[in-house]
């Protein structure tokens, strides 16, 4: 079950940092890794190989988590994900599949959105799904928002049942950031969507 929205992947290359933070600039910097290795369940979705990143969490009150993600080299692609207002935007071939992956992770419909009360977060994850026929390179390499980040209340029984309803998983792999280990992996949608799922190491 998700219990927390943790972030908001914002992707681009290391030459374009100053840019890229300029872009959020009315955030702060909560922590920062620098030259992180990428776990190997990444690899499936870059276009690609990215041997390290480095990683800064942005935090701003009553706004949206972002995760400032900086590679080597980054595609110039037009990104499926787009936040305004506070709000989370998907383009999708399939609107009614996307909303599908929404509603199976635990979302539900309101008005013209979809949305989640996480039981660890003050607000809403509100995501409108738009209709597009473009066809998208969906990948955490492009250029701007790549993924959603969400916490699990239990990552192994969350990746079961998305295996199960037939979405594509990869292993549970360990990552240490900002001192702790987390369990982590991802769900690729049927439409490109990636969704992050991460889980504090039971272990520590």
């Amino acid at each position: 079950m998700i219990i927390k929205l943790d972030h908001i992947s914002y992707s681009g290359k290391y030459s374009d940092a100053k840019s890229i933070f300029n872009k959020f600039i009315k955030y702060d910097i909560d922590f920062e890794e620098k030259d992180l290795l990428n776990i190997e369940c990444k690899n499936e979705l870059f276009n690609e190989t990215q041997i390290k990143h480095d990683l800064y969490m942005m935090k701003c009150n009553n706004e949206l988590p972002i995760e400032i993600t900086l590679y080597a080299n980054c595609t110039n692609d037009e990104p499926m994900l787009d936040v305004r207002d506070k709000k989370i935007f998907i383009k999708s071939n399939d609107p009614s599949a996307t909303e599908k992956l929404f509603f199976d992770v635990g979302f539900k419909r309101k008005d013209d959105y979809v949305y989640l009360k996480p039981i660890m977060d003050n607000t809403e994850v509100k995501i409108y799904v738009e209709p597009s026929y473009s066809t998208y390179n969906r990948k955490l390499d492009n250029f701007g928002y790549s993924s959603l980040a969400f916490w699990s209340s239990n990552i192994d029984k969350d990746r079961e049942k998305y295996h199960k309803l037939g979405y594509k998983v990869t292993d549970i792999e360990k990552l240490l950031v900002n001192g702790k280990i987390l369990d982590i992996f991802f769900l690729n949608g049927n439409n490109g969507e990636i969704l992050e799922f991460i889980g504090v190491d039971k272990n520590r």
